[in-house]
């Protein structure tokens, strides 16, 4: 193996958390003759970069996207090994773009990322057909091969997914807490990195949810919500699936709904937190519709004209609402 190909498979093993102490060692052993690379090499450092790491570093984030912008000046989908040459060339300068795609191979197959750094959710299309809406800060990670291949992708964070059945072949949704199994549906799913707790909301079809580590498993119907907790077993109940799945739509949709579910869609979206200040305010009834080009200050002005509410930003971002004064 050519020297330059050897580093290039170093520094992936390093980004996907696979090297061992030899791997790191016989890396910055090579890239000592190689300034550019050892240049890109420092910067993913600085980043602090681990590839498998449970916290979103901003930092992290515009490296990635620099990196992403100069893949796409070369093609859509590049193999490993030749997307790294271009990463040192692609950390110079570039401006920052919302969502990033970037792919690397493992024995079998060519394995695609896909993450949402935006506010808003990231519409994504699998090679399957199945359509996905990632919430901000999730990952999604998922073969190319889906068409004749495995069906399998593994999630952090949140998302929707519309599944397309392809001749009763199953598709399996894997989290570090448990993994659903569906042929063709439509469910939201949240994995929180910070929390121990795996929620699917059925809003068509059917799915398997199963918690790993146990062998119970449960069918969700439509309307249901499954609770996957660690070393606690499957919890279900009766939801409101609109509640869990409207933050990825053009608009919000609020009819004759309490405040304090209109609070929940908000807190969705704008991925916050809002606190209702008076229990009085909780059952006021709304209606409306909102759009996501809205801010959510927009929002509140506007239920302002409905009900007699004001509204507060704390310092740590979340928002308080309370009765006007008189």
């Amino acid at each position: 193996m050519k020297v330059l190909d050897r580093i290039w498979e170093l520094l992936v093993i390093r980004i996907t958390g696979r090297a061992t102490k030899e791997d790191d060692t016989e890396l910055r052993s090579l890239l000592k003759d190689d300034p550019s690379l050892k240049r890109a090499f420092n910067t993913i450092e600085r980043s602090h970069f681990v590839w498998n790491t449970k916290v979103i570093d901003n930092r992290r984030d515009n490296v990635w996207e620099k990196i992403e912008q100069g893949i796409q000046k070369e093609k859509s989908r590049l193999r490993i090994v030749r997307m790294w040459r271009y990463a040192a060339a692609a950390c110079i300068s570039l401006i920052a773009i919302g969502g990033f795609t970037l792919s690397y191979l493992t024995k079998d197959s060519e394995m695609i990322i896909a993450m949402n750094t935006e506010e808003e959710a990231r519409f994504i299309t699998l090679p399957d057909s199945s359509e996905v809406w990632l919430g901000k800060g999730s990952k999604i990670e998922y073969p190319e091969n889906m068409k004749t291949g495995d069906r399998t992708v593994s999630l952090e964070g949140k998302a929707y997914f519309h599944v397309r059945k392809d001749n009763g072949k199953k598709f399996k949704v894997l989290t570090d807490i448990g993994e659903v199994t569906v042929l063709g549906t439509r469910f939201d799913i949240t994995k929180e990195s910070s929390e121990n707790t795996m929620e699917v909301v059925l809003e068509e079809g059917s799915v398997r949810l199963e918690g790993n580590g146990r062998s119970e498993e449960v069918i969700l119907k439509p309307g249901e919500m499954g609770i996957v907790k660690v070393n606690d077993g499957i919890k279900v109940k009766d939801v409101n699936a609109y509640l869990y799945t409207a933050w990825k739509d053009e608009y919000l949709n609020i009819e004759s709904l309490p405040l304090k579910d209109v609070v929940f869609m908000l807190e969705q979206r704008y991925d916050t937190h809002i606190v209702i200040g008076e229990n009085s305010l909780r059952d006021e009834v709304l209606s409306g519709r909102f759009g996501k080009e809205l801010s959510l200050e927009d929002v509140f002005h506007t239920l302002g004209f409905i009900i007699s509410i004001q509204w507060e930003k704390k310092p740590d971002g979340s928002y308080l609402l309370t009765p006007c004064k008189e």
